[in-house]
């Protein structure tokens, strides 16, 4: 979770993003950001989302309004 927002990354490398409620979660973006298996939680930290794979590929995005 980052404020109201759930972040999912696939174990296929596969990016979901979508606000979550109570009710239900429907991902508004997705995206295939990672080749191979990703078991790493992905990580929000001062307006950057990071996500790696299991071959150790770290990638970057700024996700700042």
């Amino acid at each position: 979770m980052a404020d109201e927002w759930l972040v999912v990354l696939t174990g296929n490398g596969e990016l979901m993003v979508g606000p979550a409620t109570p009710d239900e979660w429907k991902p508004i973006l997705t995206a295939q950001v990672l080749e191979g298996h990703s078991w790493t939680s992905p990580v929000v930290a001062k307006g950057r989302l990071y996500v790696r794979n299991t071959e150790g590929t770290l990638k970057c995005f700024n996700v700042r309004p």
